[in-house]
């Protein structure tokens, strides 16, 4: 049986490709093709991390709860079992296995983590080939900003990293290509640029079809465009609230705070169009750089080519930008709270509509911590200790949070 994993990279519509997959699973079986379900429904990313070395640590390794080897290991024998069971019960029909995560290109960093897959693959497939998208670096970055802001970060989020090294294996291609070759075969590599100028009919879906090796068809279903950009003024209205809602404490993800983001970016990106944040010219051309002995290697070894990417820098401004906070874009994060707090039961409808959205963001966290204090106390203390910054000597506030202080050291 054949096998073709698309291990990415990030930023290259890995999201549009795993839902394509998704939404025509039963019409790849008709064609002898099989999208597994055991790695993950959309995207396959259990069998990066069950690649991943144990002493490496991610938000998905946080998520699953498995920081301990004992733990890990557990999981690791469950999900080799079930990924077993898969493949061995697959439609006598089927001929060969697609499995997509873009997490085979960030978290596989080092030569042995790309053999453990190849381990487990070539126990059920004879061929085995790798298809990867490489898209230009600095405009990895600035979409890797977006990403980093729709998950929860702060003002941590850096649009160019400064200190990023020319051997840094997120963007050093040449070395990913090394690290993969010599584990899977120069040859058994394909090679795309994410450019649409250089796409199949410029459509990426297409382009992903004909590199596959999967027959066009009418009938497959297309979905909409997944993960739309954020304007820059929604983006940096969001890093405020990041600071409110985190995406983890004490290093444990808070799963509430990312559906409630989640639903505040759904109802803010149809609303707020425009470009997203983005670094000057020269800090777009200064970051690329960094990269042009790699790349030139890459393209000489694996392209036989002069030019791997476009030359075209003219997106970016001459000069940066200052971002305002848009009132009307927090206005509208409020009432998206409001409106989520309400819906998924949490709160009493009542309650949240008796919050005044125009007072001052203290008593309006104030109040957001209060809904939190039974069952999340950890959350409460913290959007507390923010209204405290408002309101430093509400004597009020000063009670909650010595009182949750004490709820969650216990």
């Amino acid at each position: 049986m054949k096998a073709l994993i698309h291990i990415g990279m990030e930023k290259t519509g890995t999201t549009t490709i795993q839902e394509f997959l998704h939404l025509n699973r039963d019409k790849l079986a008709n064609q002898g093709v099989a999208y597994l379900r055991s790695p993950g429904l959309t995207n396959n990313r259990k069998l990066a991390t069950y690649c991943m070395n144990n002493n490496k640590v991610d938000d998905q390794v946080k998520y699953l709860g498995i920081l301990s080897d004992a733990k890990r290991n557990e999981w690791k024998a469950k999900f080799r079992q079930e990924f077993d069971r898969e493949i061995k019960n697959l439609d006598k029909k089927i001929s060969s296995v697609i499995i997509s995560s873009e997490h085979f290109h960030s978290r596989l960093t080092a030569k042995d983590e790309v053999k453990n897959l190849l381990d487990i693959l070539r126990s059920y497939f004879t061929d085995i080939k790798i298809l990867v998208y490489l898209r230009r670096q600095d405009q990895v970055a600035v979409s890797h900003y977006s990403t980093k802001v729709k998950v929860g970060r702060t003002k941590s989020a850096v649009l160019l990293p400064k200190d990023v090294s020319p051997n840094d294996p997120y963007y050093n291609y040449y070395d990913l290509m090394e690290r993969w070759a010599s584990v899977f075969g120069k040859q058994n590599i394909n090679i795309r640029i994410f450019d649409k100028s250089k796409f199949v009919n410029g459509d990426l879906l297409q382009d992903f079809i004909g590199a596959t090796g999967l027959i066009e068809s009418d009938n497959f279903d297309i979905p909409e465009k997944q993960n739309e950009k954020l304007s820059a003024s929604v983006q940096h209205a969001l890093i405020l609230m990041n600071e409110f809602f985190p995406e983890s404490i004490n290093n444990i993800p808070v799963k509430f705070n990312n559906q409630l983001r989640n639903y505040v970016i759904s109802e803010l990106q149809q609303k707020y169009k425009g470009r997203e944040k983005l670094p000057t010219r020269k800090e777009a051309l200064e970051f690329y750089g960094k990269f042009s002995d790699s790349n030139q290697r890459f393209a000489d070894k694996y392209l036989s080519s002069e030019n791997i990417f476009s030359n075209d820098f003219s997106m970016y401004p001459e000069e940066s930008r200052q971002e305002n906070l848009n009132e009307e874009i927090v206005q509208d994060i409020f009432c998206s709270i409001s409106n989520f707090l309400s819906s998924s039961f949490i709160v009493p409808k009542s309650k949240v509509d008796s919050i005044n959205l125009n007072e001052d963001p203290g008593a309006i966290l104030r109040d957001i911590a209060l809904w939190y204090e039974l069952d999340y106390p950890e959350i409460s203390l913290f959007l507390m200790k923010e209204a405290k910054k408002y309101r430093p000597n509400g004597s009020f506030i000063l009670e909650q949070i010595e009182k949750l202080n004490d709820k969650v050291s216990k």
